[in-house]
């Protein structure tokens, strides 16, 4: 009876050897797939949830084909434009001085924001007569955004017409500061922005890299 005991107890603790090794493993490889998979998250995650305080939009239309026009007249009539549908490529970001170079989206959903810089739907195209609020993964179309420096060039050539702007201010601020959107603004502006990692690996991006442009030139959009 001793022995069939003694017997039970060393199977008892051979299992345990065994298993709980496993199992810390298991637990050790979910906690690092969640902790990565936050932060892939938060990369994607379509800056209408953490800006704009509303669910995004999730519309899959994507039509990259445009034809750009070259016409920087100082005026063109609204009726002579063909205004770009959601999810329709009308137009090229291009900050030379960065390297970024990618197509202007109407539109910023999930399918929009993986192939180009996106212009959120409640914000004016350009020429309109307001901000031009235009968005792009870090890691995607508006890679090295975070270097541009005050004073450079931002060119924007549309199916309608070629704009330039001239950066005024760039900084990394707060995701949740609607004010730093500049959708009230009247005047031609830009302001384009990207989700801002700086030295944070783990965890939320609570932070975005906003690029600010004066209007330059480019053709006005009148009734």
């Amino acid at each position: 009876m001793s022995k069939l005991t003694i017997t039970k107890k060393n199977i008892t603790r051979l299992l345990l050897f065994i298993f709980i090794p496993i199992a810390f493993s298991i637990l050790g490889a979910f906690l690092i797939f969640f902790t990565f998979n936050s932060v892939i998250k938060d990369n994607k995650l379509y800056q209408d949830v953490m800006v704009y305080n509303k669910t995004p939009n999730f519309g899959t239309n994507l039509n990259l084909d445009f034809t750009p026009s070259n016409d920087t007249s100082p005026t063109k009539n609204l009726t002579d434009i063909v205004f770009p549908a959601y999810g329709q490529a009308y137009g090229v970001v291009d900050i030379p001085s960065v390297g970024v170079k990618t197509p202007l989206i109407y539109g910023d959903g999930a399918k929009q924001l993986e192939n180009g810089a996106c212009q959120y739907i409640g914000s004016k195209i350009p020429g309109y007569g307001g901000t031009s609020l235009i968005s792009g993964h870090n890691f995607g179309a508006f890679k090295g955004l975070e270097n541009v420096k005050t004073g450079s060039s931002i060119r924007i050539t549309t199916t309608y017409g070629k704009y330039e702007y001239r950066i005024t201010a760039a900084s990394a601020q707060s995701a949740a500061d609607s004010k730093l959107l500049n959708l009230a603004d009247q005047k031609d502006n830009l302001v384009l922005y990207t989700c801002y990692i700086g030295d944070k690996f783990i965890g939320d991006i609570d932070k975005r890299f906003y690029v600010y442009g004066e209007y330059v030139s480019g053709p006005k959009l009148q009734q």
